[in-house]
């Protein structure tokens, strides 16, 4: 452990073990560019006494929308402990798994069915789920405020057909910070924002249309 701590890796954070030194708690955060940027993961790694002979089991104790990771367990699929290599550090583990979230997803391990059928089929559907996952989560409450925020910028451009100014494109966005901010979900706040946006177009305030 004294290893990985000294590597001050920026995505691995808080790796903690308790009396038994053959379980670690940890922090992983995933790649930028995935539906999981931004989130922040507990892991949990079991080292077996046969250590390094056999490999060690990683398990998510936060919930991960993914076909390599059990979705009620959390378990890893990882490969089969004939290919182990007792030169193969935890480390280098924990760094393929995560760089496994930037590749494509190997049907060898599934350990979520519907998770991979949705990938192989509707990949916007799987990234929209995860990304929802990830949001729910994985994030604090200000970091799961700015993501919506994020997913929100594209949405006044055009939405609906109606075509916008930037004065009102600016003040939809101000409103959907302070519905955020009061907690409602971001299916509320686009709700609100769409009677919003239609009552400015068709109202008295002009100065929202183009």
């Amino acid at each position: 452990m004294k290893q990985v701590l000294g590597m001050n890796l920026e995505w691995l954070k808080d790796v903690q073990t308790g009396e038994d030194i053959r379980a670690w708690d940890c922090h992983v955060e995933f790649p930028a560019g995935t539906p999981y940027e931004g989130g922040v993961f507990r892991v949990k790694l079991s080292f077996p006494p046969e250590y390094p002979f056999r490999p060690c089991t990683i398990t998510f104790t936060t919930p991960v929308y993914h076909p390599a990771i059990h979705p009620r367990t959390g378990e890893v699929c990882q490969v089969d402990s004939k290919f182990w290599s007792p030169q193969l550090k935890a480390i280098t583990v924990i760094e393929q798994i995560r760089n496994s979230f930037l590749e494509p997803i190997d049907s060898n391990y599934v350990m979520n069915e519907e998770a991979k059928d949705l990938w192989r089929h509707d990949r916007r559907a799987f990234e929209r789920t995860a990304r929802q996952w990830a949001i729910k989560y994985c994030m604090t409450t200000k970091m799961r405020y700015w993501a919506q925020m994020k997913e929100m910028e594209s949405w006044p451009k055009n939405h609906g057909g109606l075509s916008l100014s930037r004065k009102c494109k600016g003040m939809v966005l101000e409103c959907a910070m302070v519905l955020l901010h009061c907690h409602l979900s971001k299916d509320n706040v686009l709700m609100v924002l769409k009677v919003l946006v239609v009552l400015h177009y068709y109202g008295k305030f002009n100065s929202c249309r183009k």
